[in-house]
Formats: structure tokens, sequence, C-alpha cells
């Protein structure tokens, strides 16, 4: 194992002829800039699952600096796209690799898709112009209310008088 990497056991060596005794990967202790951009551009606009999944696999594919998987040489395979692919989308125990990726880079990974975030929406502040003040000081001063209209129910020589029943009928 190489010095700063972060060991994760897999468990009983699956390997043919079974070469070690414990099947490992060993991940970056930090992704980078690089590749934490490289698994942001593989996530898909709002569906949480999908990214979910991108995000595992995205882990595993640019987390792994190494490993001891061996494809029956005895020594461990090349840590190549191909390989780490393979892996990732085939390999069960892949998910116990992105759950220790996801301790160790989701805040890198989240981060610049925050600031990104933060620097698209709007600002809420209100100006002077849309205030409701104008940006001057209310006064305290207490508007007169305006008088209500009034209906006139004084009949005249050309009205009827009707009276309304309490189902809202009019009947004379």
């Amino acid at each position: 194992m190489e010095d700063g990497l972060v060991r994760v056991p897999l468990g009983p060596c699956t390997c043919p002829g079974t070469p070690h005794e414990q099947d490992e990967v060993y991940l970056r202790p930090k992704l980078g800039m690089a590749r934490a951009l490289a698994i942001i551009r593989t996530l898909p606009v709002n569906d949480i699952a999908v990214t979910e999944m991108q995000l595992a696999l995205g882990y595993a594919r640019f987390g792994i600096e190494s490993w001891n998987l061996s494809n029956g040489t005895g020594k461990p395979m090349e840590v190549d796209g191909e390989h780490l692919t393979r892996f990732a989308e085939e390999d069960p125990r892949a998910i116990v690799v992105a759950m220790r990726g996801d301790d160790l880079y989701s805040e890198e990974v989240m981060a610049p898709l925050r600031s990104m975030a933060a620097a698209s929406s709007p600002t809420s502040s209100t100006t002077d112009e849309t205030s409701a003040t104008n940006g001057t000081k209310s006064s305290t001063k207490r508007r007169k209310r305006s008088k209500q209209s009034s209906t006139s129910t004084t009949p005249t020589a050309d009205t009827e008088t009707t009276t309304e029943s309490p189902a809202g009928d009019s009947s004379s």
C-alpha cells in the first residue's frame, strides 16, 4: 500500500488462483479538482436516484489509485479506464468503495455545485426603487378613512317599493 492512500478491504480474495488472502482497493485521500469536475459532468439534472448512482460510480472510477485485484496473472490488474469502469459497474463490492469514497469525497464534489448554485441564484435584497417607502422614512400619521358610499333607500315616485324575502327573491 502506498503512503497516504485509504485502504478499503473488500473481503476474501476472489482472484483466480487466490494470490492473496483479501481483496483490497486503495483510494486517494482527495480527488483533486479535475477528478471532482469529471464526476460533476456525469451528474444528471433533476433525477436524484441517477445522481446518487453516478456519484457512486464516479467515486469508484476516480478515487481508486491502486488495488491488489488480479485477473489470474498473479499480479494486480492495471488500474486503467477499462478495469475501473468494469469494477465500478459490475463488481458488487464496488458499493463498499463508493460508500468509503462518499465519506472522503462528497464535500470536495459538492462544494463546486453549491458555489455554482449560489452564483446563479438571484439576490433577494430590496432596492430603494422597489421598497414600499421609496427610500424615505414612512410617516407615522394615519391616513383618513374614506367615507363609505351609500345607496338611497327612500322610494321615489318612479320606483316601486320591494322587500327581499329571506331566500333572496324580490317580491312586491
